[in-house]
């Protein structure tokens, strides 16, 4: 049992969604321009058998920039159960994989390449290191299952052989020393 969505009485606790400007450990500017893309994905629901056409305004959190306001909700001390915080972020590890794969796979490179450098500005932020050393976050280990993954796919992508075979490599030995 998942003691984290369940309270002290273990009475089921619902995940809440929240209406918000903007969260927490983001500024304004960071939901304009092209900064808007890298941090939201146009919110989408498949449903078949239901009409239902996705607006370009109607957006919700990316995984990496919900992966990011977790971390300021510790280092900020806006949440107080730490604890929960911690699982969330450990449990958004997947979905920021999934979600840096299919970058990968449907943009180019170049575009690509800006969300998984906007994962490694959290892998690497100096409160956010201390973090996940504090609470055994496994940020390192992402990379490595990416690296792995696009590495044995490597013939279904248009990656450049630098940086699959210099850059990455350089920066999760990088990522790994810190750790």
């Amino acid at each position: 049992m998942n003691k984290q969505i369940y309270n002290e009485k273990h009475i089921e606790i619902p995940n809440v969604v929240d209406i918000i400007d903007w969260p927490a450990g983001f500024e304004l500017n960071d939901f304009q321009t092209n900064k808007l893309a890298l941090n939201t994905e146009i919110f989408y629901i498949p449903i078949i058998d239901m009409k239902y056409t996705p607006h370009y305004n109607v957006r919700i959190l990316n995984p990496i920039a919900c992966m990011k306001s977790r971390f300021f909700n510790i280092y900020s001390k806006v949440k107080v159960d730490v604890i929960q915080e911690v699982e969330r972020i450990n449990m958004l590890c997947v979905p920021v994989l999934i979600f840096l794969y299919e970058k990968f796979d449907k943009c180019d490179f170049r575009e690509a390449k800006k969300y998984f450098y906007k994962f490694l500005e959290i892998a690497e932020n100096t409160h956010y290191k201390r973090l996940q050393v504090e609470f055994n976050i496994r940020l390192d280990k992402v990379l490595d299952e990416l690296y792995n993954v696009l590495l044995e796919n490597y013939s279904d992508f248009c990656l450049p052989d630098m940086f699959m075979k210099n850059e990455f490599p350089s920066i999760i030995k990088s990522i790994n020393k810190k750790n």
